[in-house]
């Protein structure tokens, strides 16, 4: 593996939308809460993080979930 440096400070935009983020952190600093806050988001809660907040989010008990979730964003 190639030896990967952490940023100390942000960096200039490079895009103008993501593809995907993974958002990852302490417990309980507001990560749930922060993106429940942005419109049209769909929270997979793996740890039923989302059910004490307002949020739209599905709740996944088995790894199968997440494809059913898929066909279900598809079918919408």
């Amino acid at each position: 593996m190639a030896e990967i440096k952490l940023p100390t400070k942000p960096r200039k935009a490079v895009a103008q939308t993501p593809q995907r983020t993974i958002i990852f952190s302490e417990p309980k600093i507001g990560k749930s809460l922060a993106v429940s806050k942005l419109p049209k988001c769909l929270m997979l809660d793996f740890e039923k993080g989302t059910l004490a907040i307002d949020a739209m989010s599905v709740q996944i008990k088995k790894f199968s979930d997440i494809d059913d979730v898929c066909k279900a964003i598809k079918e919408a």
